[in-house]
């Protein structure tokens, strides 16, 4: 078996350097085959370069068996672009399945069997399937791998690769200076070697995107939405993320509705299926945080009903969940949504984190348990603090609550004052003010649900009556109960109530 060479860039800025091509010893043509796809497509993750689609195709039906004539070299390659495909195409499960396997194999492949570059070509496509299902410290940790095996080789354009999981992994779990630090060094191979306008930097601009998010960075917003515009046009992915950039930076200037209609080009968008799973949470998530800013949490709810967070909850969707339970006074309940978030312990994301320990905060404060407020608020405050965020998740809860909470704070930790008063600063003068005086919908049993929605209708109580398979009777006396439970007396005025509560957008 003869050594791949390692790749080295070339001097012309933008050219893209070729990865290892097929073992010569592979005798059959279907191996062949899918070895020279195998290249195709992982060097189309590069800067400048674009593979076919019959490269596509070919690691798409490509199936276990296909494998076992290959040699070691040839199959790592195969795997990592089936891993690619795979993670591009939304099976991230299958593509993590792959990666988790193909990560045990890896740090022992002997450099006969892969060089320097197409090492890092294969930490680099088990980063991105970890970074898609939300799996940010495991592809942070391939993304390092790649990065040292890209140095290794002096492959700038496999160090531009490496460097952009490492910004998207980092941002996903909340590490803004990191963050900060690994997109700054892949900028500066983009102008070194003439990259700005390729279109293979999405991940290192979703990275981008969600350090702007948590930082309230308008301006790279602004530029970030441009930069996905003009990098593919028309690719739903693309589009999806300049949407999503443009709705943050709407919702950071308070035009909620507009915020609110941007992100829905993605979330409704025809194209769904080719825009990235993880894209798809973020929009959804997305709009749970202007549904909240504007006080309809029923309507919240109704959005994450059967939802289910990303492992690690990189995308934790009880935190939103929590805020409309928060918003509808029922506290004991958004303790109980983010008990599992805490049950998570050290494997909860970085990012999601503060937010879930701030809502506990508030929730055991109404309660009356304020030791756990305390420690709940003063562990939030810390990694706020340590992040540097100080964006939407801090805004999210209703503020007279806030403010208590952070008083309290401060009258324990005198020494702490300044950064107190510059953190509820932040959140108070934030651009989303949560209503403090939502109706609070009343909580019905199932009887008392069905007959409020017959009598939002046209019906008779005798029509109500055959339609509930109740005599009129029965009828009447479910009515008055439901009456005194909302505290009016006739039914135009329990529709009122229960609409403006927001009671019909949520049951049905």
């Amino acid at each position: 078996m003869t050594r791949d060479e390692p790749v080295t860039s070339r001097s012309e800025p933008g050219d893209v350097p070729d990865l290892p091509g097929p073992h010569a010893d592979d005798p059959d043509p279907r191996a062949e085959t899918l070895v020279r796809a195998a290249v195709e497509v992982l060097t189309a993750a590069l800067p400048g370069a674009v593979a076919s689609r019959a490269a596509h195709d070919e690691l798409v039906a490509a199936v276990p068996a296909d494998l076992e004539g290959l040699g070691d070299g040839a199959r790592r390659r195969v795997t990592a672009a089936m891993i690619l495909v795979k993670t591009r195409a939304n099976a991230v499960y299958e593509a993590v399945a792959l990666a988790d396997a193909e990560r045990a194999l890896l740090p022992a492949a002997r450099k006969a069997d892969l060089g320097d570059a197409a090492l890092s070509a294969c930490w680099a496509a088990a980063s991105e399937a970890y970074a898609a299902l939300g799996l940010p410290r495991r592809g942070s940790a391939c993304a390092r791998n790649a990065a040292e095996y890209a140095r290794a080789a002096g492959d700038d354009a496999h160090l531009f690769r490496a460097l952009e999981l490492l910004t998207v992994n980092r941002a996903l779990n909340g590490e803004l200076g990191l963050t900060r630090e690994s997109a700054n060094a892949a900028h500066e191979l983009e102008r070194k070697h003439g990259w700005e306008n390729t279109s293979t930097a999405y991940l290192l601009l979703v990275g981008e995107v969600l350090h702007a998010y948590d930082t309230l960075d308008v301006d790279t917003l602004v530029t970030c939405a441009e930069r996905f515009r003009r990098g593919q046009p028309g690719d739903p992915a693309w589009v999806a993320m300049a949407c999503y950039a443009e709705a943050i930076e709407l919702l950071i200037r308070g035009r909620h509705s507009e915020a609110l209609a941007a992100i829905t080009r993605v979330t409704n968008s025809s194209d769904q299926l080719r825009i990235p799973l993880i894209v798809q949470g973020f929009a959804t998530g997305f709009v749970a945080t202007v549904l909240t800013a504007r006080g309809e949490p029923q309507r919240v709810l109704q959005l994450l009903d059967g939802r289910e967070s990303s492992p690690g909850h990189a995308l934790c969707y009880d935190v939103h969940r929590a805020s409309a339970y928060l918003l509808l006074g029922n506290d004991r309940q958004a303790l109980v949504t983010t008990d599992g978030c805490m049950r998570l312990g050290t494997d909860h994301c970085l990012r999601t984190l503060p937010p879930v320990l701030l809502q506990r905060a508030i929730a055991n404060h109404r309660l009356g348990h304020h030791a756990a407020a305390d420690a709940a608020l003063a562990d939030a405050f810390s990694l706020y603090r340590s992040t540097g965020a100080t964006g939407v998740p801090l805004s999210i809860v209703p503020r007279g609550d806030l403010e208590e909470l952070l008083a309290r704070l401060r009258a324990r930790q005198p020494h702490l004052a300044s950064d107190i008063d510059e953190l509820s600063a932040n959140a108070l003068a934030s651009f989303i003010t949560v209503p403090t005086d939502l109706p609070v919908p009343p909580s019905l049993t199932k009887r008392e649900t069905l007959v409020a929605h017959q009598l939002r209708g046209q019906g008779t109580m005798a029509e109500i009556a055959g339609t509930l398979l109740v005599s009129v009777n029965t009828i009447k006396t479910q009515i008055r109960s439901l009456y005194h439970k909302l505290g009016v007396s006739s039914r135009e005025d329990a529709v009122a109530h229960l609409e403006r509560s927001g009671f019909y957008d949520r049951s049905s």
